[in-house]
């Protein structure tokens, strides 16, 4: 077995672990190397036990990548701004007549809708 998959199984801990008076061990181990565990109830993977360290950095990389996304429909949604040919575009009603929806069909659905 390579080290690897050895130190990933040595991070698997049960949830009775906790109970047998390991939880001061695999706290510290967690605090002091940033150590992470994949706690297992009735031998199912539940949760995961992180540095707070650990977790200010996820919580900070997912806050860029939002960032990041947002940006990127941004620039999307101006690209297809930019290519529109107003002389193509259809109006509303254009829309209704073609797909034989009214007023009232139209109202009533928006109001279904809230």
């Amino acid at each position: 077995m390579d080290n690897n998959m050895a130190n990933f199984i040595d991070r698997l801990v049960s949830v009775s672990d906790f109970s047998k008076g390991k939880t001061s061990h695999i706290f510290d181990d967690v605090k002091n190397n940033n150590a992470q565990y994949v706690i297992l109830k009735n031998n199912q993977p539940t949760a995961v036990l992180i540095s707070v360290e650990d977790y200010k950095r996820i919580k900070k990389l997912e806050e860029l990548l939002e960032k990041i996304e947002t940006q990127i429909l941004l620039e999307q949604a101006a690209e297809v701004q930019n290519k529109l040919d107003e002389s193509t575009m259809l109006t509303m009603e254009d829309v209704m007549k073609k797909y034989n929806v009214s007023e009232e069909e139209l109202k009533s659905c928006i109001v279904l809708c809230r």
